[in-house]
């Protein structure tokens, strides 16, 4: 539920078919993000989901798996 919901929060800021996105999708190397469109991401995800990403958190972004592994760790 979780990961669907950012395969489509990824999907419309990246304009990309939400089929594209996996858990090993790099933001880098296979959507070609910048820091812009993390952040755009990342805030996305805060409202979405209610939470606070931390500073330190922006910095271990490299795919779709490592957020849905801060959400679930800022749920618990």
């Amino acid at each position: 539920m979780e990961f669907d919901i950012l395969r489509k929060i990824i999907a419309e800021v990246m304009h990309v078919d939400i089929r594209e996105i996996t858990q090993e999708t790099s933001f880098r190397d296979d959507l070609v993000a910048d820091s812009l469109d993390l952040f755009q991401i990342c805030s996305m995800v805060e409202t979405r989901f209610g939470i606070r990403l931390r500073e330190a958190d922006f910095s271990r972004v490299a795919t779709a798996g490592d957020i849905l592994r801060i959400l679930k760790q800022e749920k618990e």
